[in-house]
């Protein structure tokens, strides 16, 4: 993460390993610390952001890398940033 500043304990961004969520969740971040690194155990991850209108803060940006595990290359990363403002907003802008 590059950003990071949610409503602790109201705001919460869910990292889930597969492509839904009932998949297994790998981490759960909410609060105004930076979250560590975080790899998923397969080619699928989910991000979901669950939050309310009533507190607003800086919202979050997350750079995610794409890496082939078999030879250890980079594929092209994608930056998400999420502003919380009562709407949804994102962004992706791919990086090669």
């Amino acid at each position: 993460f590059l950003e990071f500043g949610t409503e602790a304990k109201t705001d919460y961004l869910y990292f889930f390993n597969g492509s839904g969520t009932h998949e297994k969740i790998m981490a759960i971040y909410s609060g105004p610390n930076i979250p560590p690194t975080l790899k998923t155990w397969s080619n699928q991850a989910l991000m979901w952001f669950v939050t309310d209108d009533k507190t607003q803060s800086k919202g979050w940006t997350a750079d995610i890398r794409f890496i082939d595990s078999i030879k250890y290359r980079s594929m092209p990363r994608f930056t998400f940033h999420y502003c919380q403002t009562g709407q949804m907003i994102t962004a992706a802008q791919p990086h090669f």
